[in-house]
């Protein structure tokens, strides 16, 4: 699927806003997405050993190259990856929203904030196992998806965490709107809903902040 999220300068009906959405509806449908070149390579070679429908869904244009690595590598379906351990607040990606993830990580290093950033490569299947490993933590949660957040990656992850008993009231959900999204520059519509990195730092330490004055609340005593 290509030109997946914002599209920038292509126009607003070139936005692929939806696709999550309405085919996370598919039975046995796999929707994988790569954070940067050598996991899209990674993801066409697995799509082709794999015994049934799988969708890729990547971004306009190019993306990060991290190094170079001869064979692609034969992935298990529904296995995402965790890039950095932290203890404070977790920021869950999929697809292009992982570099973000990764730089608003190291933003809030500076702050002496831990940040666990999760690569979760595939929008269905979920990897339910290192999901409920962040949920487990009790920490704060971000996740980030350049699809409407209306039944999309976030709604899945909601999905997964209810199902399992976890609170809810710590996630916040980052992608494109219920709307029509315009015209524009890549870097102005992603700075507008809140993808880059600096906008995930700053949402990260609002639920950070929002969080200790609540505990600050609920430890004060009563008159």
């Amino acid at each position: 699927i290509d030109r997946a999220g914002l599209v920038g300068e292509d126009g607003p009906t070139h936005h692929g806003s939806f696709d999550l959405s309405f085919l996370r509806h598919v039975p046995r449908l796999v929707i994988a997405a790569p954070r940067d070149t050598m996991a899209l390579r990674d993801l066409l070679a697995t799509a082709l050993r794999h015994d049934g429908p799988m969708a890729i869904r990547y971004p306009r244009g190019g993306g990060p190259v991290p190094y170079e690595r001869r064979d692609p590598q034969i992935l298990t379906i529904g296995k995402g990856d965790r890039l950095i351990e932290g203890n404070d607040i977790a920021i869950i990606g999929v697809g292009s929203t992982v570099y973000p993830a990764l730089q608003a990580a190291d933003l809030l290093r500076t702050d002496r904030v831990s940040a666990d950033v999760i690569d979760a490569r595939f929008a269905k299947p979920l990897d339910e196992q290192l999901i409920a490993s962040v949920f487990e933590k009790g920490i704060p949660v971000i996740v980030a998806e350049d699809n409407t957040i209306v039944g999309g990656f976030g709604s899945a992850i909601l999905e997964l965490a209810s199902s399992k008993g976890y609170p809810l009231n710590s996630v916040r959900r980052i992608g494109i709107p219920d709307a029509f999204i315009e015209h524009g520059s890549l870097d102005a519509l992603r700075e507008r809903i809140g993808l880059t990195a600096a906008r995930i730092a700053e949402t990260a330490r609002q639920l950070l902040s929002s969080r200790s004055s609540s505990d600050s609340a609920l430890q004060s005593p009563v008159n």
